[in-house]
Order: structure tokens, then sequence, then C-alpha cells
């Protein structure tokens, strides 16, 4: 779903925003570009013709079932925090 308002564009798919709440536009713009490149080749179709609600394509499925499912990468919590920093110990006294 693409849905554009004052405060900016907000790109969704099911339950996940993939743009910010900030009206960030270089995420904006990346994020529209990725549903002009599904569209492009195949992917999704916008049935209603408004741009803003966009169906899976049966192109769109055989490819999603071809990448398996998703299973993110766990995070580590220090890859953010500051190499410097990371002979501190965290452990309550």
């Amino acid at each position: 779903m693409k849905i554009s308002a004052l405060s900016g564009t907000r790109v969704q798919a099911g339950r996940t925003t993939f743009t910010t709440e900030n009206g960030e536009t270089r995420d904006e713009a990346r994020w529209i570009g990725v549903v002009g490149e599904l569209i492009d080749n195949g992917l999704i179709e916008d049935r209603a013709g408004k741009g803003e609600v966009f169906f899976v394509t049966h192109r769109g499925y055989d490819i999603a079932d071809g990448l398996g499912p998703y299973e993110p990468e766990p995070i580590d919590p220090m890859d953010d925090f500051p190499k410097r920093c990371r002979w501190m110990s965290f452990r309550r006294r």
C-alpha cells in the first residue's frame, strides 16, 4: 500500500511500514522507487488504478516461493556501540 498525505508518503505491506514517520524524503524516494520496480518487473499490479493498493501477481508469488521463508539474521547489540567503548562492563553492581 502506498499512501500520500501532507506529512509525506507511506509505503507499507501487511503490518510493516517501510517509510519513516518524520517524512524523510530520501527514504520515501527509495521506497517509492521499490514499488515502481516491483510494478515494472510484473511482481505487483495496481488493479484499482489509483496507485495506492497493489496486489502480488502470479509471477510475484512464483519468485517469492523460490526465495524461501524469511529468517532475519540475529542482531548483535554491540554492532552499533562504538568499538572504543566495548571494553566497558554492563553488569549491575
